[in-house]
């Protein structure tokens, strides 16, 4: 949520302003690995294929796309904020989701495989 500001920040381009942006878009990123929630979501025996696929999926059409599309963004509306303002979108849309989701503490991880089904009995 701190996408505009940070970026706002970041334009300036003063050296304490970039250290600051810098480190809190590092510190977001930090907290918000992807791999503890991710891993959760798949039963064991299709953990590491299901992380690695959604993770890849999600990297390749976000990540991947991210330049033309804030090129394209700046260019339509002549603000250079407008890419802050997409990934904030974003950002609203990925809590939403997140918020969704069961959570899984006290469950065993492997739950919902068929082997692990079959060895509880």
């Amino acid at each position: 949520m701190l996408t505009v500001p940070v970026t706002a920040l970041l334009q300036r381009g003063e050296p304490g302003g970039l250290l600051l942006g810098y480190s809190l878009i590092g510190l977001a990123l930090g907290a918000l690995a992807p791999s503890t929630f991710l891993a959760e979501l798949f039963p064991t025996r299709l953990r590491y294929s299901g992380l690695s696929l959604t993770y890849g999926l999600a990297s390749a059409l976000f990540g991947g796309t991210a330049p033309a599309l804030a090129t394209f963004l700046v260019r339509r509306t002549g603000d250079a904020l407008s890419p802050a303002w997409y990934a904030t979108g974003l950002t609203v849309v990925v809590i939403a989701c997140v918020l969704l989701v069961p959570e899984t503490v006290g469950r065993p991880l492997d739950a919902g495989s068929d082997r692990a089904s079959t060895l509880r009995g």
